[in-house]
């Protein structure tokens, strides 16, 4: 997997990622959990993701900087809280773990069916229509990200 975090978030634990596994009622993927548990989100230098006209008709791609992990004292950065406030709007066994540009959101599937799957999630669209599959896996969508511009420069 490609390093993407430049200034992680404090360490977690395997009880940490444990705990969060049994709010989802869900196991999470192994790349994922191993990203958790070597940097627990944070910030990256500007990234960007491309992917088919098909998934959203208006754009081909989203940038990511922020990236979520266990972080109750920044709540905009705790995966938890923000799965608490969008909870209502998207199906159960989605965690949403970056941030992107136009208020989306990449969410990762800890449910059987889909495990691994990555999603962007667009509020401004409801039901369906707001989630688009991206990746098949955590590992899959960092590959895809394109480095755009470094921090601070």
């Amino acid at each position: 997997m490609i390093e993407i975090i430049e200034r992680p978030s404090r360490r977690v634990g395997d009880s940490d990622v444990a705990a969060l596994e049994l709010v989802l009622e869900g196991s999470l993927p192994s790349d994922y959990r191993d990203f958790l548990l070597e940097s627990n989100g944070g910030f990256s230098h500007e990234y960007e993701i491309e992917f088919p006209h098909w998934i959203y008709k208006t754009q081909t791609g989203l940038g990511v900087m922020t990236w979520g992990g266990l972080n109750p004292e920044k709540p905009f950065l705790d995966i938890v809280h923000v799965l608490g406030v969008i909870s209502k709007a998207i199906p159960n066994g989605l965690l949403p773990f970056a941030e992107a540009t136009s208020n989306h959101l990449f969410l990762i599937s800890a449910r059987p069916s889909d495990r691994g799957s990555v999603f962007a999630y667009d509020p401004e669209l409801e039901g369906d229509e707001s989630l688009r599959m991206v990746a098949d896996s955590f590992s899959a969508f960092c590959e895809m990200l394109r480095l755009v511009r470094r921090r601070g420069q």
